[in-house]
């Protein structure tokens, strides 16, 4: 079973969403940006959050992939590389409006939840789904970077990968006969 992830949309966000929606240019999310702290969003009385950035960002990564699924449904996907680790506890979608660091349009954390832990030795990527039923139709798009993301699994990769898995099965067991056979643990 997969839970969903309920960002809130910002009160800036809105307000860019429904300015371009009246110019007919739908507002357009272009990068996502990572933090390691978690928290309860605050919102205001519409329910809208209030936050014009994260808490503790540690790193913002373009769009890698993204389409329209439906009017109110955008698929989205990033990588997120580099040589720091951390947990992620909270992500926020920037909107493009030609300034260095973009609108915050939605954000998402949890006090109680991690969403993944970025490695420093493997790239992490994410997929989502966002909804945005409380908008106009059409009035979000996204604008993916300049290299798509594709991921192959060819017949000789995923057996090369099963054969590691079990390859290391294999030595967990080993591990476990040696520490009953010696009593040390």
């Amino acid at each position: 079973m997969s839970e969903s992830l309920k960002p809130f949309i910002t009160q800036q966000g809105l307000s860019a969403a429904l300015s371009s929606h009246n110019d007919g240019v739908a507002a357009r999310i272009s990068t996502v940006e990572l933090g390691d702290q978690g928290y309860t969003v605050p919102v205001n009385a519409n329910g809208y959050a209030t936050q014009t950035r994260l808490q503790s960002k540690q790193q913002r990564v373009a769009i890698a992939d993204g389409r329209r699924a439906a009017a109110h449904q955008i698929n989205l996907s990033f990588i997120v590389e580099g040589t720091s680790s951390y947990e992620v506890k909270e992500l926020g979608f920037y909107l493009d409006d030609g300034s260095e660091n973009g609108i915050l349009f939605a954000v998402w954390s949890d006090p109680d939840r991690t969403l993944a832990w970025k490695s420093k030795s493997v790239p992490l990527i994410i997929s989502l789904e966002l909804v945005l039923s409380a908008l106009p139709a059409d009035s979000v798009t996204l604008e993916p970077g300049s290299t798509p993301l594709q991921l192959v699994m060819t017949r000789d990769m995923a057996a090369i990968g099963t054969a590691l898995a079990n390859m290391q099965l294999e030595q967990l067991r080993q591990a476990d006969r040696i520490k009953q056979l010696t009593g040390v643990y």
